[in-house]
Order: structure tokens, then C-alpha cells, then sequence
């Protein structure tokens, strides 16, 4: 379905894929592929690039395609520009050098192979890992023989991958571009959320903290709780700052209400309702 949605200028999907191995699978393999399907309708780059280098963004014009076939394991320190490219609807402002600006209407998905998931140095909101599909190869077995003329078998059946692939494309069409996303696919996305932002596995760890209509807590008492959780589980905590404002956005998902009206050590403070660190559990 996702190589098939490469097939047409569009990004109605509002997805990228991530291939995501050990090494020695064969991933590379398919952007070999993929370049005698597209030609010129593809370019090889490099997804922090497009953040940091608003001159490589040009490239990306009228291209169908860009892959990243050996991502960079080192977390992406802004992700504003890629999360805007998978969802473009509308003309993104490009620049090439030596040139005035200009703004051109960009339909490049991204399709990338690493031996990670992506993290992101800043930005913990689910609106940059709603746009991943993460999939998992396999391991290969010890004993197998690496064929080097693999690609050159698959190239010699490339009419038969095009077809193939606009069979996935008219699936997707006839499910309004929703993509049939499995079990473990999801849970990819799933563990990498974590891995980029901890304060869920801390939320959810019923030994640090308890849930209940009466109860309350302050933004202090609670990051402080977060803080020796990172502490005790060898993790690196968030700013304060930052962790506030995740829980806040995130407020509804665990059933809890932020509000500047608790109190705490006979003061009135900031916090939050519906939650309480499970040692201290006030009642309201």
C-alpha cells in the first residue's frame, strides 16, 4: 500500500515509513528497486537535512520520493518542516541558493531504512509519531548465503513489483487512504513514543502513581516523582517545563484535569485533579 501511494502526487495518506533492522536484511535493496520504477521522480537524501538545510528542501520538488537509506541514528533537534512535508496540502515555502524564496506545492514521501526507530530531541507531542508507520524485519539466520545479484533479479521483475504495487495503491484509494496497519506495526510506533518521551511508562506505572476522581497533586510534587522514576530506571528526565505542558496536552488520555487551584503544604498551587503520586495521595 505505501509503495503504491508513492505512485501518485499526493499526500492524503499523511504518512512516512520507517524500515527499521539489525542490519544485513536487505533493506537497501528496495530503494535500488524503487530507483529503476522511478527515476527522476526520486532523490536519496537524508530526513535531518530537511530540517537543517532549508537549501535541500529545493531538491524535493516534484519529486515523488526521497529516501533515506541509512538514517542517522542521533535525535532530530527540530521536527516542524517534516511533519508539515507529510501532511502538505497547501505550497511550503523553498529556497535555492542564490535565489529568492519561492513556495511550491511538495508531495515527496519519505521512506527510510536504519537500525533504529527515530527520536526527536525536543519535540514529545504525538503529532510527529501519528504521521510514522514503523516496520521490523526479520533476523536473518546465520546460515544463509547473501546473494549479490539479488537487486538485479528483482529489477528483471520490476514490471511485475510496479503492478503489485498499484494493486496496493487501489486498496488504499478504496479505504480513503487509511493504511492497513498491523498489530505489531502499531506497537512499533508504540514503543518508540516511548522511547521518546518517558512520561507515559511513568503515568502508567501504578508503584509511583494512583488515579481517582478526589485526589490531586501539584506540577511540583508530580515532577519530582518523575524525576526519581528517570532517577531509579536509568532514564534521562525531561525539563520541567516540558514535562508540564506533556501532561497537560496529554490530560485527557489519563482522565485527569490540570487546574492552579491545589493545595499543597496549606498553599495554593498548580496541578493537577483526578491523579496523585501513590505515596502522598491527597484527597480532596
Amino acid at each position: 500500500e505505501y509503495l503504491g501511494y508513492l505512485l501518485i502526487p499526493s499526500t492524503k495518506g499523511q504518512k512516512m515509513m520507517f524500515l527499521i533492522g539489525q542490519g544485513g536484511e536487505g533493506k537497501s535493496r528496495i530503494g535500488i528497486v524503487l530507483r529503476e520504477i522511478f527515476r527522476d521522480n526520486m532523490l536519496t537524501g537524508n530526513i535531518h537535512r530537511i530540517e537543517t538545510d532549508r537549501f535541500f528542501r529545493y531538491n524535493l520538488k516534484d519529486r515523488l520520493l526521497m529516501i533515506d537509506d541509512d538514517m542517522q541514528m542521533q535525535a532530530l533537534s527540530s521536527t516542524g518542516y517534516l511533519k508539515s512535508l507529510v501532511t502538505a496540502e497547501t505550497p511550503i515555502d523553498v529556497e535555492a541558493k542564490g535565489k529568492q524564496s519561492e513556495q511550491a506545492l511538495l508531495y515527496t514521501r519519505l521512506l527510510c531504512f536504519g537500525n533504529g526507530s527515530p527520536k526527536t530531541l525536543y519535540d514529545k507531542s504525538r503529532g510527529f509519531s501519528r504521521r510514522m508507520i514503523i516496520l521490523t524485519t526479520q533476523t536473518p539466520p546465520e546460515s544463509r548465503v547473501n546473494n549479490p545479484y539479488i537487486a538485479d533479479r528483482f529489477i528483471s521483475e520490476k514490471e511485475k513489483i510496479f503492478c503489485w504495487m498499484y494493486d496496493g495503491l487501489l486498496r488504499l484509494l478504496a479505504n480513503n487512504y487509511r493504511f492497513t496497519i498491523s498489530e505489531r506495526a502499531r506497537q512499533n510506533v508504540m514503543e518508540t513514543m516511548q522511547d521518546n518521551c518517558n512520561i507515559t511508562e511513568f503515568l502508567e506505572d501504578t508503584d509511583r502513581v494512583v488515579y481517582g476522581e478526589k485526589l490531586c497533586v501539584s506540577s511540583a510534587a508530580l515532577y519530582d516523582s518523575y524525576y526519581r522514576w528517570c532517577d531509579d530506571n536509568a532514564l534521562t528526565a525531561l525539563k520541567r517545563d516540558t514535562f508540564t505542558s506533556w501532561v497537560k496536552q496529554n490530560s485527557e488520555q489519563f482522565k485527569i484535569k490540570y487546574t492552579n487551584n491545589i493545595t499543597h503544604n496549606g498553599k495554593t498551587v498548580r496541578g493537577f485533579r483526578g491523579i496523585a503520586i501513590k505515596y502522598i495521595a491527597t484527597a480532596l
